[in-house]
């Protein structure tokens, strides 16, 4: 049976997150926090029952699960993903400010941790760059996620940015987000 999840009017298809995605996810989410770590970055949030390496497990996570679903689009020709991590701080300085490129289209990926508390995408001012879309992809539970939707960066820029506890950041209530619609990309911002 088909489980969904509800975001203020609409229902997003549920998903499961294979024991393959949340390996790859550890093994990254461990290699980019202790890189940032070795330049003295902090950690941005944590989650008690994740651990010391929570917020950069799931932000590969939601990367790997996105780039799964590009791939089971057949997209694979005209989508473009950089490497998840990168072992110096100098290939670092290489990456694209992006996390994924489809047709052109530079895609942000955030993840929203679980929780009920979390209900909006975060954009971190100091880590902002601007992309054309920003991909929301919310953990419901450990092992379930949904695509919670996309937004434009004009979109994103609407609320005032917010000092949150942790982080002053740009945000957008996931309720507010588009509906990921087949060829959703291809949008053209006003």
């Amino acid at each position: 049976m088909t489980e969904y999840y509800d975001i203020g009017s609409r229902k997003c298809r549920v998903h499961e997150v294979t024991c393959e995605q949340r390996e790859e996810a550890s093994q990254a989410g461990i290699a980019r926090r202790n890189l940032h770590s070795s330049y003295g970055s902090k950690k941005h949030w944590h989650d008690e029952r994740s651990g010391e390496y929570s917020d950069e497990i799931y932000g590969c996570l939601g990367e790997i699960l996105f780039r799964d679903v590009v791939k089971k689009n057949d997209l694979q020709d005209v989508s473009y993903f950089p490497p998840l991590y990168v072992n110096s701080v100098k290939d670092l300085a290489m990456l694209p400010p992006y996390d994924a490129k489809i047709e052109e289209k530079k895609i942000e990926v955030k993840s929203i941790p679980p929780g009920e508390n979390k209900r909006r995408l975060l954009v971190k001012l100091k880590e902002y760059k601007k992309v054309d879309f920003y991909v929301a992809v919310k953990f419901v539970s450990d092992n379930k996620y949904i695509f919670a939707g996309f937004c434009t960066d004009k979109e994103l820029k609407i609320n005032e940015p917010f000092n949150f506890k942790y982080t002053t950041s740009y945000w957008i209530f996931l309720t507010n987000l588009r509906h990921m619609k087949r060829e959703w990309w291809k949008l053209e911002e006003d």
